[in-house]
């Protein structure tokens, strides 16, 4: 849920209304890019402002041989092993 100038969860009270209008053509959008296109001049914006600063960022360090084929790990972080084998 991304936090906008009038919702709930603005503890902050920060406002700006490039974001928040950014904001809203980015859920209206369907197409991939140009929703991405939106969300980095949005990401931008917080940067620049520094509204938000992350102290932390999450890290998983693994070792995969060669051999082990059909591994897949998702975006967020999970581990596929159903698929995976291991071909010597």
């Amino acid at each position: 849920m991304q936090q906008i100038s009038y919702s709930d969860i603005n503890d902050t009270n920060w406002s700006n209304k490039n974001y928040d209008a950014l904001i809203d053509k980015a859920k209206k959008t369907v197409n991939p890019k140009e929703r991405m296109k939106y969300l980095m001049q949005v990401e931008k914006i917080l940067m620049d402002e520094s509204v938000i600063i992350p102290i932390y960022f999450y890290s998983k360090a693994y070792l995969l041989r060669d051999y082990v084929k059909n591994y897949y790990m998702s975006p967020l972080g999970f581990n596929y092993l159903m698929y995976a084998k291991i071909e010597k």
